[in-house]
C-alpha cells in the first residue's frame, strides 16, 4: 500500500493571522500535492474570553470582515479567531473536517502561560492511519 498525502500542524496566533501565514502554508502544500486540502481546528481561545484592541481590529476586520468581531463575556471587544481561520480555509476551498468548539481560556483541562504564569504545557500530535483506500487524520 503505497502512503501518499501530506498532514501538516500550523499553531497560530492573530499576528500569524494578520501575516497571512496560513494562506502561505496553503499555497506551500499545493506546491508538494495535488490532492484537495481538508483541515481539522484544535481548541483555541474563543470569543468569549479573547479581549481584543481595537486597532488590531480595524487591521483585521478589513482582511476578514465583520464576522470576525464578536464581545467577550465581560461585554469588551473581541476577537472571533475560529472565523478568521474558517474565512481564511473556504476562500482557500479548504474543508474543515473537524472543529474543537471548546475555549482553552474557559475549559479547565487547559491552562495558560500568558495567562496563569503556569509551568504546565500543551502538546498537539497528529497521526494518518491508512485503513484500505481511506486515509483517516485525527
Amino acid at each position: 500500500m503505497e502512503e501518499g498525502g501530506i498532514l501538516v500542524l500550523v499553531h497560530l496566533g492573530w499576528r500569524g493571522i494578520e501575516q497571512g501565514l496560513l494562506e502561505k502554508t496553503i499555497k506551500f502544500i499545493e506546491t508538494k500535492s495535488k490532492e484537495p486540502i481538508s483541515a481539522v481546528l484544535g481548541p483555541c481561545i474563543n470569543s468569549c474570553c479573547y479581549e481584543f484592541g481595537q486597532n488590531e481590529m480595524d487591521t483585521l476586520l478589513e482582511k476578514y470582515g465583520p464576522k470576525i468581531i464578536s464581545e467577550t463575556l465581560a461585554g469588551t471587544l473581541s476577537l472571533n479567531m475560529k472565523e478568521c481561520v474558517r474565512g481564511i480555509l473556504r476562500s482557500c476551498d479548504v474543508e474543515v473536517k473537524h472543529d474543537e468548539a471548546f475555549c482553552t481560556n474557559c475549559d479547565p483541562r487547559h491552562w495558560s502561560f500568558r495567562a496563569e504564569g503556569t509551568d504546565k504545557r500543551q502538546v498537539m500530535i497528529a497521526w494518518k492511519e491508512e485503513i484500505g483506500e481511506e486515509i483517516i487524520k485525527k
